[in-house]
């Protein structure tokens, strides 16, 4: 029996295969479920034709708001019957305030889960990120194709020795406890590793999680997130659990990282904390 406050962040146009999926989460972690609609705004016109520009401005305005209006009320009324506990927010603003909107709504959630809308939408979505890891401090379940299985799914744990990959565990547990079997995967060139992830499965199995397994995978000089999706694929993984930004934020900003390369080619679902 699990208990977790789960925060699903979306777009106005979320579609009914998304919230399904988030509904159904829902009910297998027996959790308590919040819906923030964020809507993105244009920044308001300034200059010497702010007058003339302007009222193109508001009805666009006007006409985002009516949208995020019906798409509560929408939702109120589908999610009034699905006999979960629930509640639905919403709000407008620009893009530079998501991060502090979804901080404030993320700071007592469990989790935060983000669907193929926002995916789409990458501005918004490093907005929503930025506010769920960097100021709530909060895990992600990424669904890009409203797949999620909760009937003894495969899972797949990135495992290194960091805090972040430790925290992405430790928060997951609900999650790994439903699993048919969890496959842990070490990238590490050097395959003759004595007892692999030992005190992981260690810990595993003190939670309750069955079914373990351990293997290392070279990566060969290639993209770990290819290491990573490819192994994903060979065993079935219908959830991946990892680590995110283990290299400074900055880092992975500029030169590009496994976080970065992972979000932006998702494929399964994908658990990440930091």
């Amino acid at each position: 029996m699990t208990d977790l406050a789960i925060l699903h962040v979306c777009s106005p146009n979320i579609g009914e295969a998304q919230i399904l999926s988030v509904v159904n989460a829902t009910k297998a972690l027996c959790g308590y479920l919040s819906v923030f609609i964020i809507g993105t705004s244009a920044v308001p016109p300034i200059g010497a034709h702010v007058s003339n520009v302007s009222v193109p401005w508001m009805k666009e305005r006007q006409r985002d708001q009516a949208q995020i209006d019906k798409t509560v009320r929408e939702l109120e009324g589908f999610l009034a019957g699905t006999g979960i506990p629930y509640n639905v927010e919403s709000a407008y603003t620009e893009v530079f305030s998501v991060d502090n909107e979804v901080d404030r709504r993320a700071r007592l959630a469990d989790l935060v889960m983000i669907g193929a809308d926002l995916l789409g939408d990458q501005n918004t979505l490093e907005a929503v990120l930025d506010g769920a890891w960097f100021h709530a401090d909060v895990p992600v379940l990424f669904d890009p194709a409203a797949s999620l299985v909760f009937d003894n799914p495969t899972v797949m744990i990135a495992w290194q020795e960091t805090a972040e990959a430790s925290s992405a565990v430790r928060a997951s547990v609900p999650l790994l406890k439903l699993a048919g079997s969890v496959h842990i995967v070490i990238v590490d060139d050097n395959r003759d590793l004595r007892d692999p992830a030992a005190g992981l499965l260690s810990y595993l199995s003190s939670r309750g999680v069955e079914n373990l397994s351990a293997e290392v995978v070279p990566r060969n000089d290639r993209l770990v997130s290819h290491v990573l999706d490819d192994h994903a694929e060979r065993v079935g993984a219908n959830l991946v659990v990892m680590g995110a930004y283990g290299h400074a934020r900055l880092r992975e900003w500029v030169f590009g990282g496994v976080t970065r390369s992972v979000v932006q080619h998702l494929t399964r679902p994908t658990f990440m904390a930091r």
